[in-house]
């Protein structure tokens, strides 16, 4: 493996000489040891020809002195990054040091360098706190030398714990004004060259930070992830749907198909999911298509699942469609159902071996009635009879504060009588809309 690693780093090396490495590199790229900024993040290092204090010695399982692939890189960040090296805890860096914006060019070598498997994965997930997609206070901007090395280790590392370190620093870039295609090329590649459902999810639950909706190869993957029957893979492409812009899927019609293939999922953290990303696909769809009125009826019949999840899944969906007939019954047999319904989470073991799992909440508060009160907020908006649950009512907190479920059930009441009066409106309204 180290093999690889040296390996990589020859290739990585030019790319820093080319972003700003070596004696000509810019000030924005490169950190001057001299620099009093530079200098006050490893101010508490060790001089690393000095023997730890015992208490350091414990803590840092990386030798400080540079590695050999470190010191070939003519580069003025090279004796800092190694004295940073050296403050390693463990697996990871201390937060103090992750969060030191002038420590993120001292990262970003690191991660180009290193052949301490260890050191680069630590580095890259460093670089997470330290730069950003945009100009951010704190935090240094995603520049060419960081899609250099990002990229990099997505196309030529395979140890699993770099791999996924920088599937997640790929997500974060994505976010970039401009879209970098050669990482979104990686990202997908990586997904097709190696068969993983675990790695396929990681990307899966990254890769949406791209404007996704419409490029054939990315709505591929999760096209497949909404079709697999891993129950975590399927569950981040539902996630991504529904917090996506679904309307704007190239492949509509696969999707819907997909999507209304989980409907009665054994799984009731995949059948709901994929319940509220079908009610938010057809929130642009014109109500005389069949299908809107095909995923109105898989609410209906989803609202009285055994499962808190999948009921709560059921009054997204129909808020997602402004279903204004669906009001009577939600008043009727939702406002007292306090059971909590919970993320809707599907446990997994990540690619990098890291206990992980994915879900969505169904409201603010977790259960049935209040994601049925938050339906009738937005299916009503713009309406002279608006239910303005999230604007007129606020849930209060802290000591002394009557119980959140109480709450909710006083204001559910107000509902019912609101309802009362505004009937006829409603009723119209559904029989015109």
């Amino acid at each position: 493996m180290k093999t690889r690693y040296i390996a990589l780093f020859a290739v990585l090396v030019l790319a820093l000489a080319a972003c700003g490495g070596g004696e000509e590199a810019s000030d924005t790229t490169a950190a001057d040891p001299t620099d009093e900024a530079a200098a006050e993040t490893v101010e508490e290092a060790p001089d690393p020809t000095e023997a730890p204090a015992a208490e350091e010695a414990e803590l840092t399982q990386v030798d400080a002195e540079p590695t050999e692939a470190a010191v070939a890189a003519d580069d003025p960040r090279a004796a800092d990054a190694a004295v940073l090296a050296g403050r390693i805890d463990g697996e990871s860096f201390p937060y103090e040091l992750e969060d030191e914006q002038a420590n993120g060019p001292l990262f970003l070598y690191l991660a180009a360098t290193e052949s301490d498997p260890t050191l680069v994965r630590a580095a890259l997930q460093a670089l997470d706190e330290s730069y950003c997609p945009g100009e951010f206070d704190g935090c240094n901007p995603i520049d060419e030398e960081f899609l250099t090395v990002v990229t990099g280790h997505l196309t030529a590392d395979t140890d699993p714990n770099i791999v996924t370190a920088a599937v997640e620093l790929g997500g974060k870039a994505l976010n970039l004004d401009e879209e970098p295609t050669e990482l979104l090329d990686a990202m997908l590649a990586l997904a097709a060259d190696i068969d993983d459902p675990a790695l396929d999810a990681a990307v899966a639950n990254e890769i949406w930070q791209a404007d996704w909706e419409g490029n054939p190869a990315v709505e591929a993957l999760y096209l497949e992830a909404v079709s697999s029957d891993v129950d975590y893979l399927n569950k981040v492409g539902t996630f991504r749907i529904e917090t996506g812009s679904p309307s704007s899927l190239a492949a509509f019609d696969d999707f819907y198909a997909a999507l209304t293939a989980n409907l009665g999922h054994e799984n009731f953290a995949v059948y709901g999911g994929s319940l509220k990303a079908l009610g938010e696909m057809m929130a642009t769809v014109d109500r005389s298509d069949p299908r809107w009125q095909e995923v109105y009826d898989a609410a209906d019949v989803a609202r009285t699942h055994a499962h808190p999840f999948v009921r709560g899944a059921a009054m997204n969906a129909w808020e997602s469609m402004k279903a204004l007939e669906a009001i009577p019954t939600v008043i009727s047999d939702h406002l007292a159902d306090f059971e909590d319904g919970g993320l809707g989470s599907v446990s997994f073991t990540a690619y990098d071996g890291r206990s992980d799992s994915i879900g969505f909440d169904i409201s603010a508060w977790s259960n049935v009635t209040d994601a049925a009160m938050t339906m009738l907020w937005w299916s009503t908006s713009g309406q002279d009879w608006h239910f303005d649950y999230l604007g007129d009512y606020d849930i209060e907190l802290g000591e002394g504060a009557p119980e959140v479920d109480d709450q909710i059930a006083a204001i559910a009441e107000e509902a019912r009588a609101w309802f009362t009066t505004n009937e006829a409106a409603i009723a119209a309204a559904a029989g015109g809309a």
